[in-house]
């Protein structure tokens, strides 16, 4: 079921017309249901989600697209080449400020937030970020896209059923997928939260081997032919041949529309970089 709907911020204002939580906001996007946007448009947030979000308000006609994250630039969860390309594109991002309130008559007209400064270091070895006393400020806005976090849909399970965590994911047996009920396993999103493709493609091959032992079989999944994978040999003759640069789509063309970024290589240099592959750089010198 993937984690398919946003997380609110828990913020006085946050039900005001103006306010359009992430993933709704991508998905009405990539519907076509939302197809403008005006003024002045804050994302809350430093993930993906929040990228891709302030980026699809530039595209949209946003007339100025923040970003406020809680956070140094350097912490954000997205994928840096995403910051990047948003900096390019006029995006501001706002590092250590976080949101206390969102405020409006009949809609939003602006963010109350607070500076934030980093205290002790917490259980993954970041430092927390703590409010700074009396530094709050209010940030005009026109709309306001939350996107800190995801959750699951789970409207088929009672939580008496399966043991669930406190970020509503199901907890699992690390070695066999399998849920809290007996013959039922999961993977993906629903149990690490929101995460890449590949680790949910990962989870699924090792809960169908749990899966055909727990009916009786041996766990053995075919996996289709054989592939002879070459012996990779450490030469101290060969050298690596640096990747080539792709061609990007101009900053100021492609904030104004919804045109491919990378636009791919010259077919000598595409050449080129395909030698690249599997090793096939290692040439001598």
């Amino acid at each position: 079921t993937g984690t398919q709907y946003s997380r609110r911020i828990g913020v006085e204002g946050e039900e005001l017309p103006g306010v359009y939580h992430g993933l709704d906001f991508l998905r009405d996007v990539n519907l076509g249901h939302t197809r403008q946007m005006r003024g002045v448009v804050a994302v809350i947030g430093g993930g993906n989600t929040a990228i891709d979000a302030a980026r699809s308000a530039m595209r949209l006609g946003a007339r100025e697209v923040h970003i406020l994250y809680r956070r140094t630039i350097e912490d954000m969860p997205a994928d840096p080449r995403e910051i990047h390309d948003a900096l390019e594109e006029g995006i501001r991002i706002h590092a250590m400020v976080a949101p206390v309130r969102i405020s409006g008559r009949e809609r939003v007209q602006s963010v109350a937030c607070v500076q934030m400064e980093l205290g002790a270091y917490d259980r993954s070895g970041r430092r927390t970020p703590v409010p700074v006393e009396g530094s709050e400020f209010s940030f005009p806005a026109d709309i306001v896209i939350p996107a800190v976090s995801q959750y699951s849909d789970l409207p088929f399970i009672r939580r008496d059923e399966v043991e669930i965590t406190k970020w509503g994911t199901f907890v699992v047996d690390p070695d066999t997928q399998m849920t809290t009920m007996p013959g039922v396993f999961a993977g993906g999103d629903v149990v690490r939260g929101a995460d890449t493709v590949i680790t949910a493609i990962a989870d699924g091959k090792k809960a169908a081997r749990s899966i055909d032992r727990y009916l009786g079989g041996t766990g053995e999944l075919n996996k289709g032919e054989p592939i002879d994978i070459p012996v990779i040999e450490d030469d101290e003759e060969l050298v690596e041949h640096e990747r080539f640069p792709m061609k990007y789509l101009d900053p100021d063309t492609r904030r104004h529309s919804c045109q491919e970024v990378a636009q791919g290589y010259h077919r000598l240099n595409a050449i080129a970089e395909a030698m690249r592959c599997l090793h096939c750089d290692r040439r001598q010198s």
